[in-house]
């Protein structure tokens, strides 16, 4: 399967959605899964930033101090 037919199949990208509700949508696939899905892309979100150097391992503590 090609990324593009992957991505329409099972990411909603040839449907037109905006961004927020795709990345929803993706997430809320299957119930079971939604939270590991939305931990891992909270994850991959943070890590691109501090790759980016738009946070930094400070922010990042901080922030997991306020949600333990």
């Amino acid at each position: 399967m090609e990324k593009e037919e992957f991505l329409a199949r099972h990411t909603f990208s040839d449907q037109g959605l905006d961004t927020w509700r795709r990345v929803a949508e993706t997430l809320m696939q299957d119930p079971k899964l939604e939270p590991i899905r939305t931990a891992k892309l909270l994850g991959l979100l943070i890590e691109r930033l501090e790759q980016k150097e738009l946070l930094d391992m400070s922010e990042i503590d901080e922030m997991l101090i306020a949600v333990v």
